[in-house]
């Protein structure tokens, strides 16, 4: 999968960490009714064309449902959303610089752009026990494999 903008991490293939937790993760197609989220802390994960491109964790007090609210608008303001940000940052050859302070104002076409790349994609989260749970899951999947959409 090509993502335009993004070299591949030197790690191409999730290891057994992402394995485990990809077999737990159903992905489900966009729109997804804001009810159908779990409120509780956890772990999600962006795919596309099959393939995880972003791993985030959600552990505020709205959880998973607060977080991916987030991602799933589609106004001008992509500084809320890191994962919204990196689409444009590579889709549109945005700097991140400019795309994510806050409030980044995009134009209605460059959001558009960004809008449609993401209803190409699917989404599956994993509800965990705590906040704590929740970072050491994130950090661990980020250490053995990083997305292309993930910061560095």
């Amino acid at each position: 999968m090509a993502i335009k903008g993004t070299s591949m991490p030197t790690r191409k293939v999730p290891g057994k960490i992402w394995q485990d937790i990809l077999l737990e993760i159903e992905p489900r197609k966009l729109p997804i009714p804001p009810r159908e989220v779990p409120a509780e802390p956890g772990v999600y994960v962006w795919f596309r064309d099959g393939q995880p491109v972003y791993v985030g964790k959600a552990s505020g007090a709205n959880g998973l449902r607060g977080r991916l609210r987030s991602h799933f608008e589609q106004g001008t303001d992509f500084s809320r959303s890191t994962f919204r940000a990196s689409i444009a940052a590579t889709q549109l050859g945005i700097p991140r610089s400019v795309v994510r302070p806050r409030p980044s104002v995009m134009t209605l076409e460059q959001a558009a752009v960004a809008n449609a790349w993401l209803a190409g994609c699917e989404v599956g989260w994993l509800v965990s026990a705590s906040a704590g749970a929740v970072q050491g899951l994130e950090d661990a999947l980020r250490g053995e494999w990083l997305p292309p959409l993930n910061l560095v």
